[in-house]
């Protein structure tokens, strides 16, 4: 029997940049959902239990004009659910930045369930405080995960790329190299995995949560051979985190962990920098996969690609990961809804 879930508010979806191809994929998306289908791509097995996600885009109308869907402007988001199977509901917004203000304010106010962010470029955000301290502190451009978790006060806060079954989170995001391997410590994979574990189980339904650590260096440092970070660094990681009672395995050699024998071994990996782990998830998943930013308390997922503006108007742009991205939002705020109520 198929268990119905509760009844939950619309979900907001943000502008991202202007003449980008989100508009375009959203109204692949709202084309979509409106006409009754359930889930996303990588979600299938699942999504039955779940109504057809409704949404509202917070941006401007001449934004979706171009692409010949119905839309209409709403000032009363109750007004989503008559009009979403008809025409695409908007919440009026000239700018990408005041959008993604705008989506976390209906989150914390209850009006809208979840957030979903389309593709922005980090250069929107120059001259913002966020910016401006992640500048202090040797980072590149902030994007939407350091800007969201800034505008609530959230300092520990992570990146999750979701696909099936296939997951990783990269400890650090977009820095150099050199700068993530400097930043490695024992204390920050504790922290990230503990923050990963609880989101694995309330999020995503993960009863006993198994994560695996990949190495940094070749064939995992060959016992200091290739490198010390293995011995000083990730073995105490491991070692405290089960004794905490997380289930840690590793570390890993990066280049066989992805292995579709491996892959049965866990539920998330937990990966040393950024390419380590989205090298592997975008040759198996692309168009598929799911960005969610973990440790926030509102709902915010996005498409795993960026803005790719070669795309747009060509009708070629695969909307998969989006309609993943909003069904995987609506699937995890049903969850939290859930458990609090």
């Amino acid at each position: 029997m198929i268990e119905k879930e509760k009844k939950i508010a619309p979900i907001a979806i943000t502008a991202g940049s202007r003449g980008a191809i989100g508009t375009e994929l959203l109204c692949k998306a709202w084309r979509y959902y409106s006409a009754g289908k359930i889930g996303g791509n990588n979600h299938k097995s699942s999504s039955a239990s779940y109504a057809t996600p409704q949404f509202f885009f917070v941006g401007a109308r001449k934004e979706i004009e171009p692409f010949n869907i119905p839309c209409i402007e709403v000032d009363d988001l109750q007004e989503v659910e008559c009009t979403f199977h008809r025409a695409l509901p908007i919440l009026k917004s000239d700018d990408p930045i005041e959008s993604i203000n705008i989506a976390i304010e209906r989150c914390r106010e209850k009006y809208a369930s979840a957030m979903v962010t389309l593709p922005i470029e980090k250069k929107l955000f120059a001259g913002n405080e966020c910016n401006r301290k992640a500048s202090s502190n040797g980072n590149l451009l902030c994007g939407h995960t350091e800007y969201i978790a800034h505008r609530l006060g959230v300092k520990n806060f992570a990146m999750l790329l979701a696909a099936s079954s296939l997951r990783v989170m990269p400890l650090t995001r977009h820095i150099p190299l050199a700068q993530a391997l400097a930043e490695l410590s024992v204390e920050g994979i504790v922290v990230a995995a503990n923050l990963l574990n609880r989101s694995l189980v309330e999020d995503f339904a993960i009863k006993n949560p198994r994560i695996a650590l990949a190495a940094v260096n070749p064939h995992a440092g060959e016992g200091r051979l290739c490198g010390d970070e293995e011995v000083e660094i990730l073995t105490p990681a491991i070692k405290k985190l089960r004794n905490d009672g997380i289930a840690v395995s590793g570390p890993h050699p990066a280049d066989s962990l992805f292995l579709p024998s491996m892959r049965k071994t866990f539920d998330c990996a937990i990966n040393i920098y950024h390419d380590q782990g989205l090298i592997p998830l975008k040759l198996l998943a692309f168009n598929r996969a799911v960005n969610v930013t973990l440790g926030l308390p509102l709902v915010r997922t996005s498409p795993d690609h960026g803005t790719a503006r070669e795309l747009v108007g060509k009708g070629i742009a695969d909307a998969g990961s989006l309609i993943a991205a909003i069904a995987l939002a609506q699937k995890i705020a049903q969850r939290r809804e859930k458990h609090q109520s």
